[in-house]
């Protein structure tokens, strides 16, 4: 019942310690360029639009799991 927004805050708010960082790639058909904006503020490490050019969907993931790195305790 909630948004990616909503998502995104809820993800990055968390309280409790998580082993790793997550990763958070936004897809959305939506295009308005404030959706991207807000998204990035909250938290989210990428953001990509439907329809997905498949190269930019791969290097994108590809990138987002090369910079996943342990949490600082």
């Amino acid at each position: 019942g909630m948004n990616g927004a909503e998502l995104v805050h809820q993800l990055r708010g968390r309280t409790e310690p998580l082993p790793t960082k997550p990763r958070i790639l936004v897809v959305t058909g939506r295009q308005a360029p404030e959706v991207e904006r807000s998204a990035l503020r909250l938290g989210a490490d990428a953001f990509l639009r439907k329809p997905l050019d498949p190269g930019q969907f791969i290097a994108t993931v590809e990138e987002l799991a090369g910079r996943a790195a342990p949490q600082a305790a």
